[in-house]
């Protein structure tokens, strides 16, 4: 019930998740309005439950890795291929509790998945700080539960012209935008297109990675 007079009040739904409910079940692009106000078109992974994608690297026909600090707020690319939703974006659809999930096809052309619970962008004013708490699932890799994306945890996103993170250099020269901490480990998705990569998997080093998705959903 709650559902629907949220899609009733917002006029178009606030998510891909407020469109499963309502009976879709068709993958693909969906206008949503995350604030009630300002409409975003958006890939909705439907298949499994209504997900709202907010970056996919999948051919690297968009440059995430040089984009600016205003491009990450506003996002670029198409839904339907490479791209980036928007900080401003993701802020609105994470001011409820959210699952955050990794899908990811590595070299070898294995999937993998990770999932974080708790997952939350803040606003400008925090520089799109970052948080995300207990509640991890995944098919491979036990040890990224603590050296993943928790590794990123309480930290401001950092762009090319916006150096936000902790190291003594700007982590998104190397790696792409991203909540980097002292770079890398969890956050080269955005980076290079040939170099996407998590790191320090005892016995391998880096794993690379050819595709992502990376999308959310409020639990």
């Amino acid at each position: 019930m709650a559902q629907q007079a949220e899609c009733t009040v917002f006029g178009y739904p606030p998510d891909c998740l407020s469109l499963y409910d309502g009976g879709e079940r068709n993958d693909g692009v969906y206008v949503i309005r995350p604030d009630g106000q300002t409409s975003v078109n958006a890939f909705c992974d439907m298949s499994n439950g209504g997900w709202t994608v907010f970056q996919s690297h999948a051919n690297g026909d968009v440059d995430l890795a040089t984009a600016s600090w205003s491009e990450m707020l506003a996002g670029l690319g198409s839904p339907t291929g490479d791209h980036w939703l928007g900080l401003t974006y993701i802020h609105l659809l994470t001011w409820r509790d959210s699952l955050i999930y990794f899908d990811l096809v590595l070299l070898n052309g294995s999937q993998i998945y990770f999932q974080y619970s708790n997952f939350s962008v803040g606003n400008s004013s925090t520089m799109f700080k970052m948080t995300v708490g207990e509640g991890y699932q995944s098919n491979a890799y036990s040890y990224v539960e603590y050296e993943g994306f928790y590794q990123h945890d309480l930290m401001k996103f950092t762009a090319v012209d916006k150096d936000n993170d902790m190291y003594y250099a700007n982590c998104a020269l190397s790696y792409g935008p991203w909540w980097h901490r002292n770079c890398g480990i969890f956050g080269s998705f955005n980076g290079n297109f040939h170099d996407m990569n998590f790191w320090n998997v005892p016995g391998e080093g880096r794993v690379y990675v050819k595709k992502t998705m990376i999308k959310l959903r409020r639990r």
